[in-house]
């Protein structure tokens, strides 16, 4: 999962591997809550796009720090997800602290209305062994906030 993260962060158009059992959770106005996670997303229309500003919180522990969260777009099937980059480019700024991470970016219009423009945050699974190292799972969380999902209508 290491290596899907750092291939989405160089922009690259990543399938990933059905090996790995990545569990897809659709965060969408109806659905903000997911097992340890919570998810608060506004959204304000700019002048040619959408400033949006997603809260996600731990509703315990801390956030896991090889966790990530990026702008991608996601299409293929929920089996075999694909992940490409977004099309147009919108910068994310990531503030992360133990619990709770925030995301703030204004994407384009054109980004904004795309059906498979998202946020994902991506969780990866392990388990932690009897001398505290861990070792990492086949299978990863990702959560998908569909950013037209939460555009004023």
């Amino acid at each position: 999962m290491q290596r899907l993260i750092l291939r989405l962060l160089a922009g690259l158009t990543v399938i990933v591997s059905a090996a790995a059992q990545t569990v897809q959770w659709p965060v969408t106005p109806g659905q903000l809550e997911y097992s340890n996670f919570v998810f608060a997303v506004t959204a304000q229309p700019t002048n040619g796009g959408t400033s949006f500003h997603v809260t996600i919180t731990a509703k315990t522990g801390a956030i896991q720090g090889d966790s990530a969260a990026m702008l991608a777009m996601i299409t293929g099937t929920a089996s075999v997800p694909v992940v490409g980059s977004p099309d147009p480019v919108a910068n994310v700024t990531l503030q992360r602290s133990d619990r709770v991470w925030t995301a703030d970016f204004t994407a384009p219009a054109a980004l904004a209305s795309n059906p498979t423009a998202c946020l994902v945050f991506v969780v990866t699974d392990f388990k932690t062994n009897p001398d505290g190292t861990r070792t990492y799972l086949t299978s990863d969380r990702m959560y998908e906030i569909h950013l037209r999902d939460f555009l004023k209508q």
